[in-house]
């Protein structure tokens, strides 16, 4: 039975300076010190968006390829693995595969007491991102009821000095060529690695390109999750 390392970092800068990636790493095999087990090898996903599915990631879906069961998976925390809700399906295929995970601040999968606890801890955090949603729609309601435009970024759109938001001929024409590979069947990481040959700006000033970009991107063009 082996034990892996899981850690990912979100921004371009954390990667970039391997603090996000470090602090995990020094926290995970602290616990494992403390138990006398150590680890069979590290996959790490760098930049990766929370809101990118974990299946979606190479460093987890490389991982996903050496698992067996008996295995343990082991992370610093819940959202580091996924968001609150694609976690609890995550841990359902790991279950069925019967792979342990193991999260620093949080507990494990591999008794019934620890199941419930991690069970009672996502309730908590779904309640707290709802909250968060909740109080975001009432403050941008707020915004619209004193007149005060909405002048957030728009991939694919420029803002105006009045508040109006006309097409960005560059940025369209990127959403039609990413639209035209989605639909040849290409993935949201070929499609990345595409533009970032060809030089496109990424939405973001002196970010890349990744899968969660795209995503958020059709999201709001299509209405649709692309994964």
């Amino acid at each position: 039975m082996a034990t892996y390392l899981y850690c990912r970092v979100s921004s371009e800068q954390q990667a970039q300076s391997g603090a996000g990636e470090g602090a995990q790493l020094h926290d995970m095999t602290n616990h494992l010190a403390r138990t006398g087990e150590t680890e069979s090898a590290v996959f790490c996903d760098r930049a990766e968006c929370r809101e990118t599915s974990p299946l979606d990631r190479p460093g987890f879906r490389s991982l996903m390829a050496v698992i067996r069961r008996g295995d343990t998976i082991m992370a610093k925390s819940w959202d580091r693995l996924g968001t609150i809700l694609e976690v609890p399906s995550l841990l359902q295929l790991l279950a069925k595969k019967g792979v342990n995970v193991v999260v620093c601040q949080g507990g494990s999968t591999d008794n019934p007491e620890g199941m419930l606890m991690t069970h009672l801890l996502l309730s908590v955090s779904q309640f707290e991102l709802q909250k968060i949603r909740s109080r975001t729609k009432d403050a941008l309601a707020e915004r619209r009821r004193q007149g005060r435009r909405d002048t957030r970024r728009r991939y694919g759109w420029t803002a105006t000095p009045d508040g109006r938001f006309v097409p960005n001929e560059d940025e369209q024409r990127t959403i039609g060529e990413i639209q035209e590979a989605i639909d040849m069947g290409e993935t949201l990481r070929a499609i990345c690695d595409e533009l970032e040959s060809k030089g496109v700006p990424a939405p973001e000033a002196g970010s890349r390109w990744h899968p969660s970009t795209i995503s958020r991107i059709l999201k709001r063009v299509t209405g649709t999750q692309v994964a």
